[in-house]
């Protein structure tokens, strides 16, 4: 399990990370790293992912005056859509919302 998570801890922030090439990377099955992350963490893979760009964007957000999109890339977001759905996913507000409450 420390090998998966330190693979996601390195390469989370490259926007063509995701559960493929952690699968590629660590050469194990995907059965097999969803069950170690339900038994060991309570969460996909995908939404582990997703969380550590999601705790980063908060870092970024509360921490500066970076411009969202560079915050988005800076995140692993690919693109500002996918970055706005998982914030609003997550948070339940748009990015320049969430960062209203850091201010």
């Amino acid at each position: 399990m420390n090998e998966l998570l330190n693979v996601i801890e390195q390469n989370f922030k490259d926007p063509d990370f995701n559960v493929n090439k952690l699968l590629d990377m660590t050469n194990c099955s995907y059965s097999y790293i969803y069950e170690k992350f339900e038994l060991n963490i309570g969460l996909s893979p995908h939404k582990y992912i997703e969380n550590k760009r999601l705790e980063f964007v908060i870092s970024l957000i509360s921490g500066n005056n970076m411009k969202l999109i560079d915050i988005c890339k800076a995140s692993g977001y690919s693109n500002s859509r996918t970055f706005r759905e998982a914030i609003k996913r997550k948070y339940n507000m748009t990015p320049a919302e969430l960062r209203e409450t850091f201010l």
